[in-house]
């Protein structure tokens, strides 16, 4: 019986992750099949510029309109579902509005949250390392506010 292809050793499957904010601060986050919590977003495709791609994985998870897209805030590693290691990179990203259809093979819901309800929220074993950025992430929401 063949194995399944792996990808080499330094091969990294690169995420972007939209960094969505409420009005009140609160980061947007989805659960997945399995009852876990992670960041929204996925594989960034080659021939694919960054900002298509953060566009895409909103339209097909949250079923939502990007209008606009901020500086990369920071990257972290993690690992895909398979288990080969993943770059993840986060952007803050505006919406049109909150009206979300979600992909329910993807997003089985999402929820905005605090700070402190994001660092006790049950990640994703893969995921569980964006934990550990949160406070480069809420500082964005004050850019955010003043860009508004």
């Amino acid at each position: 019986m063949d194995k399944p292809f792996w990808p080499p050793e330094n091969y990294y499957r690169v995420s972007l992750k939209p960094l969505i904010f409420d009005d009140e601060g609160r980061l947007l986050v989805g659960r997945d099949e399995e009852d876990a919590w992670t960041m929204l977003g996925g594989g960034w495709d080659h021939a694919e510029d960054y900002q298509s791609c953060l566009r895409r994985e909103v339209a097909e998870e949250l079923g939502a309109k990007v209008i606009s897209i901020g500086p990369m805030a920071f990257f972290y590693r993690c690992k895909a579902a398979q288990g080969q290691p993943k770059i993840a990179m986060a952007f803050p990203v505006k919406l049109q509005n909150f009206d979300f259809k979600l992909d329910p093979v993807e997003v089985l819901e999402a929820k905005f949250v605090t700070k402190e309800e994001f660092l006790q929220l049950p990640f994703q074993e893969g995921e569980a390392p964006v934990q550990a950025y949160a406070d480069q992430i809420w500082p964005l929401v004050e850019k955010n506010s003043e860009n508004r």
